[in-house]
């Protein structure tokens, strides 16, 4: 049997732009070079808007472009409903450039099992340069702080976060070159008995009396994750 390390190296060299973090199993992935018509967005304030975009893009020819509102909950985001993968240590990647108007970017884990609903979430608060995770308790705890990275539509930057939903604990992130353990933190799960699904999704927040943008490209949802 092939070595793994090389299988994935194959796949890299033959055009896969799941390239930045190679663990687990890649079981979806969207660059949006078929559109967005298969998400679902939602836009807060006025200017917010969603839109498929050939002006910046990490890989291929298109990204996603999320402008926030200006005024009101200053927000806009994007989610798609997946089936269920096998439940266990599942990962959720994605690439980002944004501008020096964006306050945070939210990456929401949600899986519904038919009996809970797992909530993890994952903040890059700019505004205030801090790694966070949202815990059981819902407060936001510091998983690093002083993380200041460029602000600018391009180059994009890479995040993943890798969750157990087994034990209902964050496992790790991956936040451009750096990595995190995150094992002593759990998250957030609540009785809901809706049907199995998946829901990834990335929100976007803005500051008062600006349209904060960001461009979202390479979505990725892993399982098997070491």
């Amino acid at each position: 049997m092939a070595d793994e390390g090389a299988l994935y190296e194959l796949a890299a060299r033959l055009g896969s732009f799941s390239i930045h973090d190679r663990h687990g199993w890649v079981v979806w992935m969207d660059g949006f070079e078929e559109g967005i018509g298969k998400w679902v967005a939602t836009t807060w304030g006025t200017g917010g808007a969603v839109a498929l975009s050939p002006t910046y893009a990490r890989s291929g020819y298109w990204s996603c472009e999320l402008k926030a509102g200006s005024d009101g909950l200053m927000k806009t985001s994007i989610y798609r409903k997946l089936p269920l993968p096998i439940m266990g240590k599942l990962g959720f990647e994605c690439s980002v450039g944004f501008d020096n108007a964006m306050a945070g970017l939210y990456l929401l884990f949600d899986v519904y099992d038919g009996a809970y609903r797992h909530e993890p979430l994952f903040c890059y608060d700019y505004a205030n340069t801090k790694l966070k995770v949202r815990d059981e308790n819902g407060d936001f705890q510091d998983v690093a702080t002083g993380v200041d990275v460029y602000s600018s539509l391009y180059p994009f930057w890479t995040m993943k976060l890798v969750v157990d939903f087994g034990s209902q604990k964050y496992v790790r992130l991956t936040f451009n070159e750096s990595e995190y353990d995150l094992s002593a933190y759990s998250y957030l799960y609540t009785v809901d008995a809706s049907n199995p699904l998946l829901r990834p999704q990335i929100q976007v927040i803005g500051t008062s009396g600006k349209n904060a943008l960001a461009y979202v490209d390479d979505m990725i949802i892993t399982q098997n994750e070491p």
